[in-house]
């Protein structure tokens, strides 16, 4: 299917301590399952502490990450606490989360729609900056992206989701303490795993944060609104509100059209805006059709 893309190997750096952390990644299309295959080359230097607290160092200028990742907090509302299962249907996690990725990549200004004038066709997804963001699930989304550049964003999503970011994610969750992962099996033969809470605080401020915007009409800030955005996009809002505290049937339809309309307002410039927009909608169609091919082959 041809010859595998590789990228360039790239060292990261902290301000007193180069870190020797020569990374390659290489997109492995194929008729099935897309594979980014990534390694590490040499020792990394510093304990997992220091290299915890490296994260979202970069060139000057450029926007890197810093903390949770929007899939990451999604995926916190939407696991029980004390079950570990999806508060709503799991069937899909794996396109949200290559959504949320394409968003995440836009807030940090590495990807963005193209425009008229541009050498792409308008609408399509362009690659605006390749450097590193600091967190190994969003560069390997970005060299995906490279690898299809110019492709319509529903497309993107659905090739994201075939490299399971959503497992990624829930395993970046376990390692930093957030989540447990439980296996097992039903009636001892169908093999299950759960994911309960670890470690709920941040859980716990995000929800805050979340019932400001949802239940008492605070104004969001940029990723905020792109969370909510998507939960709106996957109709997730008003469930995930009442998991966190009681609401009565009428409620969670009030926050559900909250987050409608939040999602449809000015919380962003108009370009990421638009961006997201376009993004959530290629979300939703791909649930959508993987909803209609799962139910033909039932």
């Amino acid at each position: 299917m041809g010859d595998p893309k590789e990228a360039e190997i790239a060292h990261a750096t902290t301000g007193t301590e180069h870190i020797d952390r020569a990374v390659w990644m290489k997109v492995l299309p194929g008729a099935g399952e897309l594979v980014v295959e990534r390694g590490e080359v040499g020792p990394l230097a510093g304990s997992a502490e220091e290299r915890d607290k490296s994260q979202g160092s970069g060139a000057p200028g450029r926007a890197t990450f810093v903390g949770m990742l929007i899939i990451e907090d999604y995926l916190l509302l939407v696991l029980d606490d004390v079950t570990g299962k999806p508060v709503g249907d799991s069937s899909y996690l794996q396109q949200i989360a290559g959504g949320a990725l394409l968003v995440e990549l836009a807030l940090l200004g590495r990807v963005d729609l193209a425009g008229d004038g541009s050498g792409w066709r308008s609408g399509r997804v362009v690659v605006r900056d390749q450097s590193p963001t600091g967190r190994s699930l969003l560069d390997d989304a970005l060299i995906v992206v490279k690898s299809r550049e110019g492709s319509k964003p529903k497309n993107l999503v659905d090739t994201l989701a075939r490299t399971k970011p959503a497992d990624a994610a829930l395993d970046d969750l376990v390692a930093r303490g957030l989540l447990r992962r439980e296996d097992g099996r039903i009636l001892g033969i169908f093999p299950t795993t759960r994911w309960p809470a670890a470690d709920s605080r941040h859980e716990g401020e995000l929800r805050g944060t979340l019932a400001r915007v949802l239940l008492d009409g605070g104004a969001p800030d940029e990723r905020t609104g792109a969370l909510v955005a998507i939960l709106a996009a996957t109709r997730q809002a008003g469930r995930v509100m009442a998991a966190g505290a009681p609401l009565t049937a009428s409620e969670r339809r009030a926050v559900d059209h909250r987050a409608k309309g939040l999602a449809e307002g000015s919380w962003a410039a108009g370009a990421t805006r638009a961006y997201v927009e376009e993004i959530t909608a290629a979300t939703t169609a791909a649930i959508t059709t993987t909803a209609v091919i799962a139910g033909a082959t039932a």
